[in-house]
């Protein structure tokens, strides 16, 4: 009689943990829906979240939670969105694992900074570790990361900090070095221009037309006449 009964079949199912994918999505994927047998959905369980991780990007691990006598929650855990490539005017999910969410958005959301001209490749993944590796207030202070690759190195960047500076780096000693940007930014004072961090410290000040609505023309970071050469670690000291 129990099989025949509406306790052996499921009735509700529910999501918790989920912020960026949507509750309805995460179940359709599941494939549980009310009426479904109760017990080849728990001996499934397994697989059925196997199934959910491997179609889903954003989900990280799922559980298949019996709740209740017959109520089942799809517990979830998303992988951090830890910035935004934007293409087009389209912003994609950057997944701290290295993935791009192939469904774009119209604006981004929330602090994280904007990425451009990167792929899934290894550079986005250092990347991704360097920036991860940084406090938060370094972290708040950048705006935007463009990926410039020259000749020389294929890792190189370019950053636009909220403050208005903008910052050439490599990214296997990105983090390294980063960490003296405060000190760095008041050595220079009020002064707004590019820093060099690719190799030692070098900053030069964005050369200004008469013209005041114009926007501030870039400067060579290494060959400027007006620049100057920093010492970072003496600054920090």
């Amino acid at each position: 009689m129990y099989f025949i009964s509406p306790l052996s079949k499921v009735d509700i199912v529910s999501v918790s943990g989920a912020k960026e994918v949507a509750d309805q999505e995460i179940i359709d994927e599941s494939h549980i829906k009310s009426g479904n047998s109760l017990w080849k959905t728990f001996f499934d369980r397994k697989e059925i979240s196997e199934k959910v991780v491997s179609e889903l990007p954003q989900v990280k691990s799922m559980d298949v939670v019996l709740d209740g006598l017959n109520d089942y929650t799809l517990e979830i855990e998303e992988y951090e969105t830890v910035a935004y490539l934007v293409e087009d005017n389209k912003y994609y999910n950057i997944l701290e694992n290295g993935k791009i969410v192939n469904e774009s958005r119209k604006v981004s959301i929330g602090n994280p900074p904007i990425f451009k001209q990167f792929e899934e490749n290894k550079a986005l993944k250092e990347m991704i570790a360097q920036y991860q590796s940084l406090n938060e207030n370094i972290q708040n202070s950048i705006s935007e990361v463009e990926y410039t690759p020259s000749e020389v190195d294929d890792y190189l960047i370019k950053l636009y900090m909220n403050d208005g500076n903008e910052v050439i780096a490599s990214i296997p000693s990105f983090a390294e070095k980063m960490i003296y940007y405060p000190d760095i930014v008041k050595k220079v004072g009020d002064q707004k221009g590019t820093i060099n961090i690719e190799v030692g410290a070098y900053f030069s000040p964005f050369k200004y037309s008469e013209d005041k609505n114009e926007e501030p023309k870039e400067s060579n970071a290494t060959n400027d006449e007006n620049g100057v050469e920093l010492d970072p670690e003496e600054e920090a000291q």
